[in-house]
């Protein structure tokens, strides 16, 4: 027979181990109906032919902001869909200034209080205390924001994890932090919306990767040694690689793996992307070096991480030349 101490004590680990388990979305929607939970949304799919900084991008001019794509829409509208007919309320909904942000809570649940803390790269007290806020008795509040600060206040997201359109369900706690409950994926608001989302587009990649080979051509000029990615195949699918690695968006990365790669009997495209998950986590976006090794068939690019200098090694298919027969990073710490 228990003790009271030790019925207690068997609760509260009870207890302790519901805290700490995600919930899925199913369960999620369930949970949110009652309120008390903070949505941290990261703005819907956007065009990648144009980069932007946040530090320095104008307000009040979309022109020299990444916007939303037509996919990024559809995701926004969905999300709409599926918290109005789960019925789950909503008493704030805070946004960062940018356009793609205040946009996509617009469409997914109403007019937005813009807040200039959530473009902040750097860490203040003001944006936390912002995230960890607690709602209105019975409601929710949702802030819709940018990848870093959600990867930045929500415990058990790592650097990469959070997709555009994807969001992290948090519970604030008395001590001015937050726990993750569980998050959205992309997947989960075509499944609840049902299908309305907008595609995964690998073109959408590919036309991220003509700015991206834009640009370095653009620095040939002052930078000697800088590397023409229209030159070869392999240097195409090189740039393409390396500009959707740095984008620490896993669901750019399946596009490029179901695109540009050729198919491995042996390792799943879910696989090739939680490979890509650890390689972000551990390296964080690449800045170039150089060119080593420049061929038709073959690329060799050296470029630094936050854990040394290696090489991205990017091989043709000879069946295929608009496709990876196999990237490799060689001499990673």
């Amino acid at each position: 027979m228990l003790t009271s101490l030790t019925l207690a004590m068997t609760i509260a680990v009870v207890t302790a181990t519901q805290d700490t388990t995600e919930l899925n979305a199913d369960s999620l929607l369930k949970v949110l109906k009652q309120g008390g939970y903070t949505i941290l949304l990261r703005h819907a799919r956007t065009d990648h032919s144009y980069r932007d900084d946040p530090r320095t991008a104008p307000l009040d001019d979309r022109t020299k902001q990444r916007n939303l794509s037509d996919a990024g829409i559809a995701d926004a509208k969905a999300i709409g869909v599926v918290m109005r007919q789960a019925g789950v309320p909503f008493a704030e909904i805070v946004s960062s200034p940018m356009f793609r942000a205040k946009e996509t809570a617009q469409m997914a649940f109403g007019e937005p209080t813009l807040s200039s803390e959530l473009m902040s790269l750097t860490a203040t007290p003001e944006q936390r205390a912002l995230v960890a806020k607690a709602p209105r008795s019975g409601a929710n509040r949702v802030i819709v924001t940018h990848h870093f600060i959600i990867e930045r206040y929500v415990p058990g997201i790592e650097l990469g994890e959070i997709g555009e359109s994807e969001a992290a369900v948090v519970r604030a706690t008395p001590n001015g932090e937050v726990v993750m409950v569980g998050r959205f994926k992309l997947a989960d608001w075509e499944r609840l919306s049902g299908g309305r989302t907008g595609p995964v587009n690998a073109a959408e990649a590919h036309q991220a990767a003509a700015a991206f080979q834009a640009f370095h051509r653009q620095q040939a000029a002052s930078a000697p040694g800088a590397i023409d990615w229209s030159a070869t195949p392999a240097a195409s699918l090189a740039g393409l690689y390396l500009h959707t690695f740095n984008s620490g968006d896993a669901e750019q990365m399946r596009a490029f793996v179901e695109k540009s790669l050729v198919a491995d009997p042996n390792r799943s495209t879910d696989q090739r992307v939680e490979a890509y998950r650890g390689l972000f986590r551990d390296h964080g976006p690449f800045s170039i070096v150089g060119g080593e090794k420049m061929s038709h068939d073959e690329v060799s690019i050296r470029v630094r991480s936050k854990r040394g200098e290696l090489s991205v090694v990017v091989k043709i298919s000879p069946n295929d030349h608009s496709r990876a027969e196999s990237i490799r990073l060689v001499g990673a710490p």
